[in-house]
């Protein structure tokens, strides 16, 4: 039964990879392209994840900050979904829906890429600062778990689905997607 599972989970996650960059293939290295860029021109890139989606920001930033396949220097991304003081602040005062917005505000410029993982249900603070990252002329990209007509907002420049009806497998994806896009940039910047 065990190896039943394996192989199963396994058909599960290579169909959701296979099919994400058959339609969206393209699309994610026109990010990685646009991120080069933002690099070379002294922007950044600020990452934020709703839910279960913040560690795999987190984890995504890592990968930028350090290195995949050879010593570089460290490239300019923040995760911006690990500051749990700011969040219980906010929570406390009914103002969860700033908790990206005012990080945005105090380190974002013109220039900058913003990258939202999210899915479904709304998120107030996703939202909220995906329109300051419109506003103060960011360039924005969405990866959502669910189906492209339940997105919520307006549409980011670069907007992925990842439509699977199992969370584990939408995180397992976001990470890929994070690595890939680490992957092109790094080989971009750095001849590989």
């Amino acid at each position: 039964m065990s190896q039943e599972r394996i192989t199963q989970s396994l058909q599960q996650h290579t169909d959701l990879l296979e099919g994400f960059l058959g339609k969206q293939g393209a699309e994610l290295e026109q990010l990685a392209q646009a991120l080069v860029e933002t690099f070379h021109e002294g922007g950044r890139l600020f990452l934020l994840g709703s839910g279960q989606f913040a560690a795999i920001a987190d984890l995504v930033a890592s990968l930028f900050n350090f290195r995949l396949s050879l010593d570089r220097p460290q490239l300019p991304v923040v995760s911006l979904s690990h500051d749990p003081l700011l969040a219980l602040a906010l929570a406390r005062e009914e103002q969860a829906g700033q908790y990206f917005s005012r990080q945005l505000r105090a380190l974002g410029r013109r220039g900058d890429v913003v990258t939202a993982l999210c899915g479904v249900p709304r998120d107030e603070a996703v939202e909220e600062a995906l329109a300051l990252a419109r506003q103060n002329g960011n360039r924005v990209a969405v990866f959502f778990h669910g189906r492209e007509e339940e997105y919520f907002g307006e549409r980011p420049d670069h907007f992925f689905v990842l439509e699977t009806e199992s969370l584990a497998c939408a995180l397992e994806a976001a990470l890929f997607c994070g690595r890939l896009t680490c992957e092109l940039v790094e080989a971009e910047l750095f001849g590989l």
